[in-house]
């Protein structure tokens, strides 16, 4: 069974690796919107109809948040667990 429910959006931040930004995901029981630094990036508003195929967020579920750490880098050479301490 194919939910209606894919949504996506893109957004580069040239300095992402260099610079402070903020992140965020404001989440009501009428959308959930996503932000970078106060700019909407992304929108997927509920129809409304409480159809779980078009609005699966009444329902029990996981959130993934993937924080993906030095692209291939990791997969060669292991993670510098030094990096990963609140005191480095």
């Amino acid at each position: 069974m194919l939910r209606q429910t894919r949504k996506g959006a893109t957004r580069t931040i040239q300095n992402a690796e260099t610079e402070f930004h903020i992140y965020a995901l404001e989440w009501t029981a009428d959308y959930i919107k996503g932000f970078v630094d106060g700019v909407e990036y992304f929108r997927f508003n509920n129809d409304g109809t409480g159809n779980k195929e078009t609005w699966p967020f009444n329902m029990p579920f996981y959130l993934k948040l993937n924080l993906a750490w030095g692209s291939n880098w990791g997969g060669a050479q292991g993670v510098d667990e030094l990096k990963l301490t609140a005191d480095s």
